[in-house]
C-alpha cells in the first residue's frame, strides 16, 4: 500500500484494492489483515484440495472457506495475460 501510495502520490482507499494469491494461509490471511478483497487462485498450493481434473470444485472451495479463515470473494484457476 505505501509503494502504490508513493507511485501515485496519494493514498490508495484499500476498496480500490485486489489482493491475488494462492495459499490461504499467507497470501489471504495478509490481504484480510491489510483489509483489501483477495483473490483466490487455486491452481496453486491448494490446486489437490480444490481442484479436480483442472476443474474448480464448488464443493471443495466451501470446505476450504468455511468460514474459520480468512475470505476471497472469488476463486480463479488461473492468471492469464
Amino acid at each position: 500500500m505505501e509503494k502504490a501510495r508513493a507511485i501515485r502520490n496519494k493514498a490508495i482507499a484499500p476498496g480500490k484494492v485486489l489482493a491475488i494469491g494462492d495459499s490461504i494461509r499467507t497470501d489471504l490471511a495478509a490481504a484480510a489483515g491489510a483489509g483489501v478483497d483477495a483473490l483466490f487462485i487455486a491452481s496453486g498450493i491448494h490446486r489437490h484440495e480444490a481442484m479436480s481434473d483442472g476443474i474448480l470444485s464448488s464443493a471443495a472451495l466451501a470446505c476450504l472457506f468455511d468460514g474459520s479463515g480468512p475470505p476471497a470473494i472469488a476463486a480463479a484457476t488461473a492468471l492469464r495475460p
